[in-house]
């Protein structure tokens, strides 16, 4: 399944809409970005995919333009607030315990898991 959603970010004192699709790299989780403004899009395009290593969403740029490495800094602070805000949203997985009818879901304190029934 690939997950697609847009990010409203600023840029130069305007507001503009990106549309992110996530892709599960080798190297971690990679999202790719166009801009819903051509000109922008045309100035990001080559470097439009952001990484996550370990969680965490890399902001190196390479070599690129002033104006390319300004509007990949407001992607990115854009992109790790919509990561903030998911992570906070986020239900806890529940997990299985082996050899039970009976799964398990992290709680805030983890030696005491909330325990349901299937």
């Amino acid at each position: 399944m690939r997950v697609i959603f847009s990010v409203e970010f600023i840029y130069r004192d305007k507001t503009y809409c990106g549309i992110v699709r996530v892709h599960e790299g080798l190297a971690g989780r990679e999202y790719h970005v166009r801009i819903m403004n051509n000109r922008l899009d045309n100035w990001l395009y080559g470097h439009h995919i952001f990484t996550e290593y370990n969680g965490i969403l890399d902001p190196l740029t390479g070599k690129c333009p002033d104006r390319v490495q300004v509007l990949r800094a407001s992607l990115y602070e854009a992109l790790k607030a919509w990561l903030a805000s998911r992570a906070v949203e986020a239900p806890p997985k529940p997990f299985w315990r082996a050899g039970t009818n009976e799964y398990y879901v992290h709680s805030i304190n983890p030696t005491k898991p909330l325990k349901g029934k299937s």
